[in-house]
């Protein structure tokens, strides 16, 4: 399962010129597309993976109860530096 935040409302009201249709359809592109190929490298099926617009901690529990998964295991990417700062 893949999430993402939804586009900040302020950003419209910032930037009158600013699409937040076209900014959301290139932003679920853009993990569409990545879920697609780690389905490819790893030969798993589009029914076993999920890409949902949202903020993880209400998406996972969400995804969870509707697939009545037990349990969830979370994985990230092993980061370093400051991006694992902000991660924890």
């Amino acid at each position: 399962m893949n999430s993402y935040p939804s586009t900040p409302v302020h950003i419209s009201i910032d930037i009158p010129e600013f699409d937040p249709k076209a900014y959301n359809d290139a932003i679920r592109g853009h993990h569409l597309l990545g879920m697609k190929t780690l389905r490819q490298q790893h030969h798993i099926s589009a029914e076993c993976t999920h890409v949902v617009e949202w903020l993880p901690e209400h998406v996972i529990p969400d995804v969870a109860d509707k697939l009545d998964a037990e349990p969830v295991i979370l994985g990230t990417i092993g980061r370093t530096g400051i991006a694992a700062a902000f991660i924890g």
